[in-house]
């Protein structure tokens, strides 16, 4: 059974169909094809031995930028299509413009009171009195030797409670066994937490936000 099927998605759509039923991607453009035939000719080009890359000439006028269609809801997506990736709206009305190179960022602690910012590494630290952050945490007597363990993975931020006297707190809630996710302006207490409004002196307190590296 012929089909069209989609470059972007690779759904298979009716014959007869103008735009891809599952992306929105424009398909006039695209040949109608028998999908048995399209598997064993890709197939066979697998299985046929590689030839060497052609090296660009010198002369090779720069490549032309990325065109995105940015939704409302924020999501970036390729010129083609005529409905959202990520919600389904209709963007056909959007003109395609130059995708936006974003500076990566990187999570950071703001001490409360002292506003000291903290970097916080890729991967996995612990934190305490005697491990990172010990010129800041040593004179904090709630805080333990090792308190805690903060990672980042896949662009976000875990804390994970360490200590098991003086505890670790996320919005003046004590957090569970395990990591727990941190956002933007949570304020992590180590060793403490606010009550009735006032911070213990003996603890130590900061907001997570980000900065661009």
């Amino acid at each position: 059974m012929q089909c069209k099927i989609c470059p972007i998605c690779g759904t298979q759509n009716d014959p007869r169909s103008m735009e891809c039923s599952d992306c929105g991607y424009d398909l006039m453009g695209t040949p109608v094809v028998d999908p048995e035939q399209v598997a064993r000719e890709q197939a066979e080009e697998n299985a046929a031995p590689s030839s060497q890359p052609v090296s660009p000439s010198a002369d090779e006028s720069p490549s032309e930028p990325e065109l995105v269609r940015v939704c409302p809801c924020g999501e970036e997506n390729p010129p083609q299509l005529r409905k959202c990736r990520r919600c389904h709206e209709d963007i056909s009305d959007i003109l395609p413009t130059p995708k936006v190179q974003k500076k990566a960022k990187r999570f950071v602690l703001e001490e409360i009171g002292t506003k000291r910012i903290f970097p916080v590494p890729d991967g996995t630290t612990v934190i305490g009195r005697e491990s990172a952050m010990r010129d800041t945490l040593a004179s904090k007597r709630y805080v333990s030797r090792i308190h805690a363990k903060i990672t980042t993975q896949d662009g976000k931020l875990y804390i994970e409670n360490l200590s098991g006297t003086n505890y670790t707190y996320v919005n003046n809630q004590k957090i569970p066994d395990g990591r727990t996710e941190l956002s933007p302006g949570d304020e992590v207490g180590l060793g403490g937490m606010v009550v009735d409004g006032s911070r213990q002196s003996q603890a130590a307190y900061f907001l997570v936000g980000t900065a661009e590296s």
